[in-house]
């Protein structure tokens, strides 16, 4: 295995626009990295964990290792990243949970989906009053959506928790987050109504909460939002059993062919969304 490793090609370090070479050593870590880097993107399938030295770094502010097959849990111990901004880590096979994001205080924006992360999403997330944007789709999150998403938002646009087993209402709270531009809770296990302070949400552009277990009746407010041009509220699947298929379990999978959509709201479509300019 070592040899292997000592045969991996270099791989590209960005840093602010110069392009320095590095490799991955025999022992895991990245030969060519300098701790007072700003910003580092590795653009190389690893299958193995995310080097050590990279989580020490006292000066970085961007950190883009999205698409390397990363495995294994992330640390929750060490002692840089303080400066962090950007952190994105899509498209890995990272799992467990994130215990190491309550240091990073700087927070911007931060990309986790599409990896194996099979917990709740953490209530420190709440804490980071400079996010911008939070992706964490297609990973297996469980438990509900803290409330405290929509405490100190106020830099908040962009919102991505599609594609989990969340369970529970949508946080009333979220109305707080005055510039959302993008609300993606869609292919969940959500329940409950939309709430009304969603109408506060002036700058919201799409809304998408589809293939869950929302019921009740669609608030009028939301005709308040005004920039809104995408808004999906249907289920393309048969999520309650009927007549032909009352032995069939409960199921929130996508079906192969889907004949019927299928929403559980009642009463009409407000008139006040259907008078949307952008809709």
């Amino acid at each position: 295995m070592g040899s292997s490793l000592a045969r991996t090609p270099a791989i590209p370090i960005i840093v602010h626009g110069l392009v320095s070479h590095a490799t991955l050593n025999p022992t895991g870590g990245v030969d060519g990295f300098e701790g007072n880097s700003q910003a580092l993107s590795l653009k190389f399938p690893f299958r193995s964990e995310i080097p050590l030295e990279i989580w020490g770094s006292e000066n970085l502010e961007i950190l883009d290792l999205e698409g390397n097959l990363f495995t294994g849990k992330l640390p929750s111990g060490f002692v840089g990243l303080r400066n962090l901004r950007v952190l994105n880590l899509g498209f890995n096979r990272l799992h467990r949970g994130f215990p190491f994001l309550c240091k990073m205080c700087c927070f911007r924006a931060s990309e986790f989906s599409c990896n194996k992360f099979n917990v709740s999403i953490p209530s420190f997330v709440g804490s980071f009053f400079k996010l911008r944007g939070l992706y964490l789709a297609n990973n297996k999150l469980n438990g509900t959506v803290p409330a405290v998403l929509g405490s100190k938002c106020q830099y908040f646009q962009h919102l991505d928790l599609s594609g989990n087993s969340l369970l529970g209402g949508i946080p009333y709270t979220l109305g707080n987050c005055r510039r959302l531009r993008m609300l993606l809770l869609f292919s969940n296990k959500l329940n409950g109504e939309i709430p009304r302070e969603l109408g506060q949400l002036g700058s919201l552009e799409v809304l998408d909460i589809s293939r869950n277990f929302i019921n009740g009746m669609i608030p009028s407010e939301l005709g308040h939002c005004a920039e809104l041009s995408v808004l999906v509220l249907s289920s393309l699947f048969e999520m309650w059993p009927n007549d032909k298929n009352k032995n069939r379990k409960v199921s929130v999978s996508l079906p192969t062919v889907a004949n019927h959509e299928y929403n559980h709201f009642q009463g009409s479509i407000p008139t006040e969304i259907t008078a949307l300019p952008k809709l």
